[in-house]
């Protein structure tokens, strides 16, 4: 799966590297589109010599890279009108007083100047888990803080076999197809969304907070999930955490 992702990215990047507007991918015959996928996937798949001796195999993954690279780009077709500026960009940012080191994977830029951070995701995403105490998936906020200015938009580009689509928040609509999304369940994000000063400025609260916490050593047992974290995570440390002992200590009826 690391390797499907890793060659996709290749793809994207060196086709966005090269048209950079989305008028110049309005303005392509679908003949020229595919030529320039094709010939994008021949050279992210040059660069792996482990695909040298396996002609079948490098046939399958040239079709498979070809296919949803085409996918998602007759969505991106579908956006409001964008320049992707910034290709696995480099970004150090001090969090907590901690130095870390992200790479996004590309900064778009809407006619107004505002920026639009994506990141592509192969696997299963939720922008749900972006939020609340301790978020499970900190990824896309910390490049929200780390950007400078608040963006207009922090989207997941999810590129899958089972479909192609857009998941996050957008300031507005019509950004990017598919948000926001509809439904009571989403109107969170929706409203995360409108406001994205102020959940950036929320995510970096949260964030600096969490590493603090974590540079002074604090490892109190409390799973996000109680034991269901531990039985996802296929955890082999319950007897050095002892949580039975504190479950029982915080069940009424438990063994004090």
């Amino acid at each position: 799966p690391r390797l499907h992702g890793s060659l996709l990215h290749k793809v994207l990047e060196g086709f966005w590297g090269e048209v950079r507007k989305q008028d110049t991918l309005l303005e392509m015959p679908e003949s020229t589109l595919r030529a320039s996928v094709a010939r994008r996937v021949e050279q992210a798949l040059q660069e792996r010599r482990d695909m040298k001796f396996r002609p079948a195999f490098r046939q399958v993954e040239a079709e498979r890279l070809s296919r949803l690279a085409l996918e998602h780009l007759a969505l991106e077709k579908q956006r409001a009108p964008f320049e992707a500026v910034g290709f696995e960009q480099v970004i150090e940012h001090r969090i907590g007083g901690q130095l870390i080191r992200l790479v996004i994977d590309r900064i778009d830029r809407l006619p107004g100047g505002e920026s639009l951070i994506i990141d592509y995701k192969t696997g299963s995403v939720k922008p749900q888990k972006w939020f609340g105490e301790r978020p499970e998936e900190p990824q896309l906020p910390l490049y929200a803080v780390s950007a400078g200015e608040p963006p207009a938009a922090v989207v997941y580009a999810v590129i899958r076999n089972d479909g192609c689509q857009y998941l996050g928040l957008v300031n507005a609509p019509g950004l990017f197809p598919g948000l926001p999304q509809e439904g009571r369940r989403y109107e969170y994000l929706a409203e995360a969304g409108r406001d994205l000063p102020g959940t950036t400025a929320e995510w970096k609260v949260t964030l600096h907070r969490l590493m603090a916490e974590f540079l002074a050593g604090e490892a109190a047992v409390a799973p996000l999930k109680g034991r269901k974290s531990c039985d996802a995570a296929w955890c082999e440390l319950q007897p050095l955490c002892r949580i039975d002992e504190l479950e029982q200590l915080q069940d009424p009826g438990g063994v004090r």
